[in-house]
């Protein structure tokens, strides 16, 4: 199926994080996520996926 198997894959580094941090914790969906996401909890998730 051709589906990445990580961030890094996808291109992504750690430069982007900050980025993809902010993003994330401002669309509504996060809300909805039964882990209050904040800054920390958000990078380690996406550090781990890379």
């Amino acid at each position: 199926m051709d589906v990445a198997e990580n961030l890094t894959a996808l291109g992504v580094t750690h430069p982007d994080l900050d980025r993809f941090i902010t993003s994330a914790l401002a669309d509504p969906s996060t809300g909805g996520n039964p882990v209050e996401m904040t800054a920390e909890n958000t990078r380690a998730l996406l550090e781990a996926c890379l």
